[in-house]
C-alpha cells in the first residue's frame, strides 16, 4: 500500500505542475499523463483508495478488462470456454 501512496503522490505532483503549466486545458494534460510511466485511471489514486477502504470491491471496478478476465478464468475453470472464446 505505501507503493500505491508513493505512485499517487508523483502523479499528484506531476499534475499539478501539469495544471500550472497549461491551465485549465484538460485534454492536453490528459495526453501528457497517458505517456507517463505510471498510468493512474480516475479513481485509484490513494485518496480514492482511502475514501473507499471499507468497500467489499476495493478496486474491483478500476482494473481495464477485470471482470472479461474473471469470467475467463471462471470459464477455464469449469471447462465451458470454447476455442474461439479462449483467443479473445
Amino acid at each position: 500500500m505505501l507503493f500505491v501512496k508513493y505512485i499517487s503522490d508523483v502523479w499528484q505532483d506531476h499534475y499539478d505542475a501539469l495544471k500550472a503549466e497549461y491551465g485549465d486545458d484538460e485534454e492536453r494534460i490528459r495526453r501528457r499523463l497517458e505517456r507517463d510511466r505510471f498510468v493512474m485511471p480516475p479513481g485509484t489514486l490513494f485518496k480514492d483508495l482511502y475514501a473507499q477502504r471499507g468497500a467489499d470491491n476495493l478496486g474491483g471496478n478500476h482494473r481495464p478488462g477485470a471482470a472479461r478476465h474473471r469470467r475467463r478464468q471462471q470459464g477455464q475453470a469449469r471447462g465451458r470456454l470454447s476455442q474461439h472464446q479462449l483467443q479473445q
